[in-house]
């Protein structure tokens, strides 16, 4: 693309000559759009990875009792859904 646009410019002809700027100002608007391209998704990727963590924090605190660090009634509950989905799938029979 280089080799072109050098091309474009040294023929001195009015149309080549644009056809050489077009091709300067195509190429730098489109490095600077993927510049700014690249900046919002790893951004976007940054905060959905920061909101993963936040919500698997929340979600591990929503089981544990904060004064002494055992699980709560709510854990007990989604263990105890696991376990009898388990069950009704083997032949242990915990019901």
């Amino acid at each position: 693309m280089l080799l072109i646009t050098i091309w474009f410019l040294s023929q001195g002809n009015l149309y080549t000559v644009d056809m050489g700027l077009a091709t300067i100002l195509f190429y730098l608007s489109t490095s600077r759009r993927g510049k700014v391209l690249s900046s919002a998704m790893h951004q976007s990727f940054k905060l959905n990875d920061d909101h993963k963590n936040t919500k698997d924090r929340a979600e591990k605190l929503a089981r544990i009792d904060v004064l002494t660090g055992l699980y709560n009634r709510r854990a007990f509950y989604e263990k105890g859904q696991v376990l009898t989905g388990l069950s009704s799938a083997t032949t242990l029979n915990f019901q």
